[in-house]
């Protein structure tokens, strides 16, 4: 399953606190999927990590989604 900021509005402490609370409730492994509007991406997919996601979604320098997408290569 994977969790969505998709308006990449969202802190990272509350995505951190999400992604424990969704944990808590299902075995499911979890992915991330954050966008950078707020410019958050990259610090809300490794709070995601750390509460337990096991898969980052993102883009390649900006390719293969919309420009506001995780860049996976800074």
């Amino acid at each position: 399953m994977v969790l969505c900021d998709t308006n990449g509005g969202e802190l990272p402490d509350v995505v951190g606190d999400r992604v424990t609370e969704v944990r808590a409730c299902i075995t499911t492994p979890l992915g991330i999927h954050s966008h950078n509007d707020a410019g958050l991406a990259v610090a809300n997919a490794l709070a995601a990590i750390r509460a337990g996601c096991v898969q980052v979604q993102g883009t390649i320098n900006g390719y293969g989604s919309a420009a506001a997408n995780l860049d996976l290569v800074p």
